[in-house]
């Protein structure tokens, strides 16, 4: 597909997305300067979270909307990731998209000029890798929850007056998960007792790992990407 016919292709952009991201046009020369400076500064971990609450400080956005625009951005990168394009034809893409090409030109371009500043920031770029490679799974986990119900043991088998004599303790585990089609799920699993306490010492392994590997990662002068969201 030529670069020409590549622009004139919509991105499918949620409306929250589409609020978040006129932000950017919005923004004064200065307060999108401080915005750059936070996406250009380098820090030990390349974390959503970090960049949010830094614009929430300095820009005074609300939080929601902040962490919104974050979202659509790594999302933005994350199709130059897969697509293979550039952040200027992947920001024109956003110009075939409602609502902004309904907008005036000159707002047009300082949106695309924007964008493409960017997504060209090299924390941005590997954000959208790191992204699209965490989703490259057939299921990825959404939450969890664990439901506990005692139930009661009867005595004897008198159906006219049966006899409350004990209870059992009965655990069942779901798993909310998203499969690569994006379609949202749950599994559940019925958990003795003893199971909450392999579960939980499995998790606690799983996290003395992701330590090692962070200080692994520390001594070897390599930062870590958290690219997770809710």
């Amino acid at each position: 597909m030529s670069e020409d016919l590549e622009t004139t292709r919509p991105l499918r952009l949620p409306v929250e997305h589409a609020v978040a991201l006129r932000t950017l046009i919005e923004l004064e020369a200065d307060g999108f300067a401080t915005l750059m400076e936070v996406l250009l500064s380098t820090t030990p971990t390349i974390n959503r979270w970090e960049i949010v609450g830094d614009w929430c400080d300095d820009l005074n956005l609300d939080f929601d909307l902040a962490a919104t625009l974050m979202e659509s951005i790594g999302e933005l990168a994350r199709v130059c990731h897969y697509s293979g394009s550039s952040p200027e034809t992947v920001a024109k893409r956003l110009l075939a998209s409602s609502p902004f090409d309904e907008m005036e030109r000159d707002t047009q371009e300082l949106l695309v000029g924007r964008i493409k500043s960017i997504l060209e920031c090299p924390d941005i770029l590997v954000f959208g890798k790191a992204m699209e490679i965490s989703s490259l799974h057939q299921q990825v986990f959404g939450a969890a929850d664990i439901y506990t119900d005692l139930r009661p043991i009867f005595a004897n088998s008198n159906y006219d007056d049966p006899e409350l004599d004990s209870g059992i303790l009965s655990h069942v585990l779901r798993l909310h998960h998203i499969t690569s089609d994006g379609i949202h799920q749950d599994f559940y699993v019925a958990m003795r007792e003893e199971d909450l306490t392999g579960l939980r010492m499995v998790l606690d392994r799983a996290e003395k790992k992701a330590r090692r590997l962070r200080q692994w990662l520390g001594q070897a002068g390599m930062r870590l990407v958290t690219p997770e969201y809710d």
